[in-house]
């Protein structure tokens, strides 16, 4: 294990140190733990130090979060200034109304560990350990909406009029809670988007700028509500590969396409509430129980309660790239955007595996997109064909209107650290 300086090797000491206690901690209160310690003794040293210094490090930032808690530095608040509109405005001011959505959804399995992996890269890494966030399941949902309309609330925006939009959203549920020693303790729930593509440079200036949401401009083919969709496409920009030769294209990105019918398959179930839609479907995804398991403690969280009681965020990393350093961000803070429910128009469950109606989902490897490997879609090594097919666990349409609203701020970087 290299170090770089006497700091960084007192540091490192001192971390190690820490982690081998809340080792040692764990390991006298967990029988079957030790037992299976026993059998990696073996392990090369450097390998062990290194293990024991990064779970030292994570006690040191819960330690430090935990200080700030209590003494709270005593910072005067920074003047907000205000937003200077142009006439050709593409960033309209939050929040908005959305009427008339229409979405078919697709759920598909992915990987906890590459979930996990997600989470950490775009919210609890930056943040530096203030923040934790976990997927809830392995299950992410593909969709494909429509939305009549799309206006901001407030004056003067609300008399600009509005938009229609259409996109494609890749969506996962995430636990957001605090780290105590060994137990994860859940605070509530916030879904997350790592990939979304939309119709219109409205859609995609107001959500990156004002909420961080990483919008790309696509390309659509879906079909209007209430009808058999039996093909939905998305096009976007692309590279295949990343070398200073390749050219970015526009292709076929996703593809979902409908498998005949079963001839005993009955008409798809419909659903006149969103309790009713939602109960059915983690009925369908979990169980009867409604249950999920906290990844590596085992215990329970009641989910179709929490999502039918309770308000579930969208969580995203906000940031702008420096422009006197490309490699850093001259903001950065992670926030949760409330969505809420206006009005639930109808809905329909279109096909849960089996027998009955069946969807394929098309998904094409570019360098620039690695969507199947970074959501863990495929176990093992990546299949050499293009495009990688993936089976439907459950299929369903929904139609509702709903609000976005002013984000709350999790966390946010310090000038400091983010602008100098």
């Amino acid at each position: 294990m290299n170090s770089n300086s006497p700091t960084q090797l007192l540091q490192t000491g001192f971390r190690v140190a820490l982690g081998g206690a809340l080792s040692l901690i764990e390991l006298l209160g967990n029988s079957q733990k030790r037992q299976d310690n026993l059998t990696q003794v073996q392990q090369e040293l450097d390998q062990v130090v290194q293990e024991l210094a990064k779970k030292g490090e994570l006690l040191e930032r819960e330690a430090l979060n935990f200080v700030e808690t209590l003494l709270p530095q005593n910072k005067p608040a920074s003047k907000s200034h205000d937003y200077i509109e142009r006439a050709s405005e593409q960033c309209f001011r939050q929040p908005f109304d959305i009427k008339g959505t229409n979405l078919y959804g697709f759920v598909l399995e992915g990987s906890l560990h590459k979930l996990q992996q997600l989470c950490d890269k775009y919210l609890n890494d930056p943040a530096n350990g203030k923040v934790h966030y976990r997927p809830a399941t392995h299950y992410i949902i593909l969709t494909f909406g429509t939305l009549e309309s799309l206006s901001s609330r407030d004056k003067p925006d609300r008399d600009r009029g509005y938009i229609d939009e259409q996109e494609v959203v890749i969506w996962m549920l995430t636990m957001v809670g605090q780290q105590i020693g060994p137990v994860f303790k859940v605070d509530r729930m916030a879904w997350f988007v790592p990939y979304i593509f939309v119709s219109n440079s409205p859609a995609l200036v107001s959500g990156r700028e004002v909420y961080g949401i990483p919008k790309e401009l696509g390309g659509f083919q879906i079909p209007p509500a209430n009808t058999e969709p039996e093909c939905l496409t998305l096009h976007a920009h692309t590279w295949k590969t990343l070398t200073a030769q390749t050219e970015a294209k526009w292709e076929k990105l996703i593809e979902v396409l409908h498998i005949k019918k079963n001839s005993e398959a009955q008409s798809p179930k419909i659903w006149a509430t969103y309790n009713e839609a939602v109960r059915d479907i983690a009925d369908l995804l979990l169980g009867d129980n409604n249950t999920i398991e906290i990844p590596g403690l085992g215990l329970p969280i009641h989910l179709l309660e929490y999502l039918i009681e309770a308000e579930v965020p969208v969580v995203m990393l906000k940031q702008f790239r420096d422009a006197k350093d490309g490699q850093k961000a001259c903001y950065q803070e992670i926030l949760e955007i409330p969505m809420k429910l206006s009005r639930f128009h109808g809905g329909r469950l279109l096909s849960v595996g089996g027998l009955s109606e069946k969807f394929k989902v098309s998904i094409y490897n570019f360098a620039s997109h690695p969507i199947v490997s970074e959501l863990g879609l495929i176990r093992g090594q990546m299949p050499a064909e293009d495009p990688i097919n993936l089976p439907v666990k459950l299929a369903f349409e929904l139609n509702f209107d709903f609000t976005v609203e002013d984000a709350k701020v999790i966390w946010k970087a310090s000038e400091k650290s983010s602008c100098q």
